[in-house]
């Protein structure tokens, strides 16, 4: 009994490093955040359903490229 209590914890610690070893390669890195500085043309459809659908297109300046 004392031998299967060790290998369940011992398993039960394996996976939790391995978890957190993921969760650190996966979503690690730095945070960012995007400034939005020009409005967007507001645009809204129709789905076949009848559920109104808003979404924003960015408005492209004369004389500038994306």
């Amino acid at each position: 009994m004392k031998k299967l209590l060790i290998g369940l914890g011992t398993v039960i610690i394996i996976v939790f490093g391995g978890y957190r070893l993921a969760d650190h390669l996966i979503m690690g890195g730095e945070s960012y955040y995007v400034q939005i500085t020009t409005d967007g043309e507001k645009q809204v459809d129709q789905s076949s359903d009848g559920q109104k659908i808003t979404s924003y297109r960015d408005i492209q300046k004369k004389g500038t490229k994306k």
